[in-house]
């Protein structure tokens, strides 16, 4: 019987044990980790220190936000002279440790030969991280080669930042460069650095030869200084994109044969340039052989109507009609707006506003402007804000256009020339004393038209650029029996 209650002992056990095997957690996975890959350049022989340290810049949705990782520090070992040596970091990023969002690894070398020397220039690279924990991008940290050159022994010198001005650098502008020499070694040196500018595609576009003359122990000089020649670039000609400025130690020091590998570069984004100076790049101006500052373009969104009315070619346009209305009214159509007004509201030196898209026209024609059941007047064009941009038209200036039913037509008169803009108003005003203007100098400037009467009728709206040939839309006026 005991047997048997211990075989039934261990029965239970066992099944006990699997009941136990079946509920136990999973391991969780393991952090995912960024890598960040170094390398170092040693000049002569010894052993360089690299420390990497992370610094959080942004949360997940962009904002700013705070955190670092403690620094981590590694040694690399010695290798032949100037053999590039890779050493690796890997910092987890769970959660837990790092958040989601953008981080910036400050990455920075010094010979460990002697903790007397700071440490050399620090490159900095991204992390992106999404919102499941998992690493999205990191920038390849190879672009910093270079910057951790590092010496051993009398002579230490080495480049430290490159600057390019002006800071926002445009196609056609002329980039004036400079860098830090850096003396970090025990005797006075004198050695030649040469600049050279790198397209897009890495091809050399420039270079330059610059001296550093007697700089000092443990001193750093800010290259060209005051007193010589600019080192320049010309950027004339050329596509707008990233380019790369390099400034590299080209001439040997004595006792230091290898001193020539120091090198210092810097990225620089040049913008597209604004060929006719209006103040927009080229990229995005809609008219970038003209200047035009306002960036008006009244046919946007039509087929066709990409370039800005600067740059627009003279051409039909498709405006609003007038249409068929109760007599003693009359229907303005200016442009692509459409409004009525009665004949009665047309009374003199009253202003009816309509909307004008083309821009610069400086003569319109009515066809058929006889006398009959009209009071005789002048017509009378006037900008109004926001738009001002200036006419250019003789004065006065005769135009006739033949009317559209067959009556007769009568000369139209200019008396004056003025801005035109987005907005214009119609004014009746005493045919006997037609406002005469002079060269328009502010906004409220009027173009005038004595028109002896309007018969009853439809009229057409031609509009006019200066020496191009007259456009003849399908703007209309219409005017009815009162």
């Amino acid at each position: 019987m005991s047997r048997w209650k211990a075989l039934f002992g261990l029965g239970c056990l066992v099944l006990l044990l699997a009941a136990c095997r079946d509920l136990t957690v999973p391991d969780p996975p393991p952090p995912v980790s960024a890598r960040v890959r170094v390398s170092v350049v040693i000049v002569q022989e010894g052993t360089a220190d690299v420390k990497v340290r992370a610094v959080r810049k942004l949360d997940e949705r962009g904002n700013q936000a705070t955190g670092t990782i403690p620094e981590d520090q590694k040694r690399v070992q010695p290798a032949p002279l100037s053999q590039l040596r890779t050493v690796e970091f890997d910092f987890p990023t769970d959660s837990t440790i790092i958040g989601t969002g953008t981080w910036d690894f400050e990455i920075s070398a010094r010979h460990s030969g002697t903790n007397q020397h700071e440490w050399h220039t620090t490159c900095t690279t991204r992390l992106f991280k999404d919102g499941l924990n998992k690493l999205e991008a990191i920038e390849d940290v190879a672009t910093c080669t270079g910057d951790f050159t590092v010496f051993n022994g009398q002579h230490e010198v080495g480049i430290g930042e490159v600057q390019v001005a002006p800071a926002m650098l445009r196609v056609g502008d002329q980039a004036n460069i400079r860098f830090i020499a850096k003396n970090n070694g025990v005797n006075d040196e004198t050695f030649d650095v040469t600049v050279r500018t790198l397209g897009p595609g890495g091809q050399s576009l420039s270079t330059s030869i610059a001296h550093v003359t007697n700089l000092p122990s443990g001193a750093e000089r800010v290259v060209p200084t005051a007193t010589e020649p600019n080192i320049t670039w010309d950027t004339r000609n050329l596509p707008w994109g990233t380019y790369i400025v390099q400034a590299s130690i080209t001439t040997p020091i004595a006792g230091d044969p290898q001193s020539s590998n120091d090198s210092n570069s810097t990225f620089i984004e040049l913008a597209p340039g604004d060929g006719d100076g209006d103040g927009v790049n080229d990229k995005i101006d809609n008219c970038p052989t003209v200047s035009n500052p306002d960036q008006a373009n009244c046919d946007a969104g039509e087929p066709g109507g990409e370039l800005g009315d600067a740059c627009d070619t003279p051409r039909l346009r498709s405006f609003v009609p007038s249409c068929n209305i109760p007599g003693g009214e009359t229907v303005i159509v200016i442009g692509s707006g459409l409004g009525r007004i009665t004949a009665s509201d047309i009374t003199l030196g009253t202003a009816k506003a309509a909307a004008i898209t083309r821009q610069n026209a400086c003569r319109v024609d009515f066809t058929n402007p006889t006398a009959n059941n009209f009071p005789t007047g002048s017509l009378t064009i006037a900008t109004m804000p926001p738009l001002q941009m200036p006419v250019c038209c003789a004065t006065p200036t005769i135009g006739a256009i033949a009317p559209s039913h067959g009556r007769p037509t009568e000369e139209i008169t200019i008396i004056g020339c003025g801005f035109t803009g987005v907005i214009v108003s119609l004014v009746l005003q005493p045919g006997s004393s037609p406002i005469q203007v002079g060269p328009p100098a502010t906004d409220d400037q009027k173009i005038t038209f004595r028109i002896p009467g309007i018969a009853p009728g439809l009229y057409r709206i031609v509009l006019e650029r200066p020496g191009i040939q007259p456009i003849m839309s399908s703007t209309t006026l219409r005017v009815d029996p009162p």
